[in-house]
């Protein structure tokens, strides 16, 4: 879908910043003052008009909260940038934002290295019986306050991997910023793949970087899933 994207070079992108929370505060670290331009938060919720002053907006908030600004942020017409998980999208949100040619990017995880986790499971999915027909487990962790439980990570693993019978579990405990582990095994053998994070700033970064790939990218329209954009990345191997 996104194979051959060419970027072309613009100015400086000017970006609203919607929950400066855990993982939120930290996309101010990967811009220029001058390029934001608001910081919204519960006690300073957006406006339209305000929301309208940016080129684009990136959201770090629930999915409570991401399903309530969907009627506002389409209603600013900006692109959107968001790595909220457990979110009711809209079934049409899609085909509104190819009509308005608007491009909305959203992220179970926008950590590259998690990224390439998910490519190699993906990757996985048609080998169950070349492994040996293998259980399937998928553990995570995440810090006390994470409300969706599996997190969004730990379903794209699932999904991504595909196979019947995943068995997921999952705690919070203290303060984790993530582990996410897949493995697969057997009687005589076992294969485990981890990621642990130890900064929610690799998130932001890697939204702020999806967002000046978006900026810099008009023809990118419609709902964009981020991880689809890594793995042309990965396939092409730039």
């Amino acid at each position: 879908m996104l194979r051959g994207l060419k970027c072309r070079k613009r100015g400086n992108v000017r970006v609203n910043i919607i929950g400066p929370g855990k993982t939120g505060k930290f996309v101010k670290d990967f811009l220029a003052p001058e390029e934001i331009v608001h910081v919204f938060s519960k006690s300073h919720p957006p406006t339209l008009s305000k929301l309208q002053e940016a080129d684009l907006s990136i959201v770090f908030v629930d999915g409570e909260g991401m399903t309530e600004l969907i009627p506002l942020l389409l209603e600013a017409g900006k692109p959107v940038v968001t790595g909220s998980t457990a979110v009711t999208w809209p079934s049409d949100l899609d085909q509104q934002l190819q009509s308005m040619k608007v491009g909305w990017i959203r992220a179970a995880n926008f950590s590259p290295m998690v990224n390439f986790f998910f490519y190699l499971t993906r990757k996985l999915a048609n080998a169950k019986k070349l492994l040996g027909d293998p259980a399937a487990e998928i553990y995570e962790v995440h810090h006390v306050t994470k409300k969706d439980k599996p997190s969004g990570t730990a379903l794209r693993l699932a999904h991504d991997l595909g196979w019947p019978d995943i068995e997921i579990k999952a705690d919070r405990l203290e303060d984790y910023a993530g582990i996410h582990r897949l493995t697969l095994g057997n009687e005589r053998e076992k294969l485990t793949i981890e990621h642990e994070s130890f900064s929610r700033a690799m998130y932001a970064q890697g939204a702020v970087e999806a967002a000046r790939i978006l900026f810099r990218s008009p023809e990118m329209v419609g709902l964009i899933n981020y991880e689809e954009l890594m793995y042309d990345i990965f396939d092409s191997g730039q």
